[in-house]
């Protein structure tokens, strides 16, 4: 049964430290305090519309970083308002014992980790606070207890294929619930900006911030791990402080499109009952245009673990560099029409 949690954002409350591709002055610029009240205008605000909500969910910040009274705080605002479900996002060099039985008494089900990256280099390299083994010393700690969830960032600072494609792999292999993939951008007034700008840094090409995430797509829906989401959220004064790297409003559409025409590409056809057969046409209907052959109605469903079990053993196959140039290729049909949302 799929939950109807209530977001509540606390953006960058309990962040003690700054990540080279982070805002100054968005994560310098809260106050924990106000946090626990922009919380409580929050949560009064989604009741007012409807009180039919399962969980609870403090996204946006370092939740068990913050102080101890703050912690309280938050988590009396979700009893007091009823919920008995409550999922939080934090650093995983905030992960101890102690911290994971206060989750617990409560009402913690789920843990999201931002992991980001395994590469110990990709982490120094981006002022990531912790190392690789804390980490996944934490994501074994939380899937013990709670539901986990992890955040992976595509194209980071120093970030090769093999860096990348590692952590994925890495993270395959653990009881994560569910994942989020998030593409680096460049914002201005952050180090990175700086590095692009005297050209230590080189953002992704759409193409290959396409295909990475195409790959830890279909690797984490493989193994079981949902995607819940790919790319970042969509909001114009964001959008227009992004000065570098890939940015799609629709990039979860492009990424499953890219993985439908992969598929396709390999001889396989698409089949779904005539009242479904929509959903496999793809963004702006790509899938359709461009293998209308290969998609057709039937009595069965083509699964996403199908399609995903299909377009990661071409990936592991593919010596020649052939799967690249095709996701080059079908990139470029996909963002030949401007997205209007």
């Amino acid at each position: 049964m799929k939950l109807k949690v209530l977001p509540v954002f606390i953006p960058f409350a309990g962040c003690k430290n700054r990540c080279i591709y982070c805002d100054q002055a968005g994560i310098t610029g809260i106050d924990p305090q106000s946090a626990v009240k922009s919380a409580e205008k929050q949560i009064k605000m989604s009741l007012s519309y409807t009180k039919n909500w399962d969980e609870i969910a403090f996204y946006g910040g370092s939740f068990t970083c913050l102080d101890e009274h703050i912690r309280k705080q938050l988590y009396r605002l979700a009893y007091t308002n009823a919920f008995r479900r409550v999922r939080i996002s934090t650093d995983p060099g905030c992960i101890y014992d102690e911290l994971l039985d206060e989750a617990r008494g409560n009402f913690v089900k789920t843990i999201e980790l931002g992991v980001q990256s395994l590469s110990d280099t990709v982490l120094a390299a981006n002022r990531r606070p912790c190392s690789s083994k804390v980490i996944m010393q934490s994501v074994e700690k939380v899937q013990e207890r709670f539901n986990l969830g992890v955040q992976i960032m595509t194209g980071m600072y120093g970030e090769g294929w093999g860096d990348f494609r590692n952590t994925v792999d890495r993270l395959c292999s653990t009881g994560a619930v569910y994942a989020r993939i998030y593409p680096t951008v460049v914002l201005e007034g952050t180090e990175l900006y700086t590095l692009m700008s005297s050209g230590a840094y080189e953002p992704l090409t759409p193409a290959e911030t396409i295909r990475r995430a195409l790959y830890a797509y279909t690797a984490f829906e493989n193994r079981g791990i949902t995607v819940i989401r790919t790319g970042l959220h969509s909001d114009a004064d964001f959008q227009e402080r992004i000065k570098g790297g890939f940015y799609h409003p629709a990039m979860g559409d492009l990424v499953k499109t890219a993985a439908m025409l992969l598929y396709c590409s390999l001889g396989y056809v698409l089949e779904a009952p005539a009242g479904k057969i929509q959903g496999y046409f793809g963004y702006k209907c790509a899938v359709r245009r461009i293998f209308p052959e290969s998609i057709r109605t039937a009595d069965r469903e083509t699964g996403l673990k199908e399609i995903c079990e299909k377009v990661q053993e071409a990936f592991c196959e593919d010596n020649s560099g052939e799967l690249e140039r095709k996701i080059d290729y079908y990139t470029q049909r996909l963002l030949n029409t401007p997205y209007h949302g």
